[in-house]
């Protein structure tokens, strides 16, 4: 098995542009340390849609502030 790792902040600057093209390097799994904004947010749920298979960490105290912080306009419909 291989494993590659990208860290942002050391192999890239920001997280977004390396998510928008991760699919690239056609991964198997996507781990991420922490989903932060709306933008990471549609990145993520792109690459899962695409049938990868991601795993993150919102952290509880921050669910309910990231969830009613988020205009109406910009409201997520995932449907399984």
């Amino acid at each position: 098995s291989v494993i590659d790792q990208i860290e942002i902040g050391k192999d890239i600057k920001e997280g977004v542009p390396a998510l928008k093209n991760i699919l690239h390097q056609n991964p198997e799994v996507v781990v991420l340390s922490d989903i932060s904004d709306m933008e990471t947010i549609l990145a993520v749920l792109k690459i899962a849609s695409s049938g990868h298979l991601v795993l993150s960490t919102m952290p509880l105290s921050r669910c309910a502030q990231k969830r009613t912080g988020y205009p109406a306009t910009q409201t997520l419909s995932i449907a399984i």
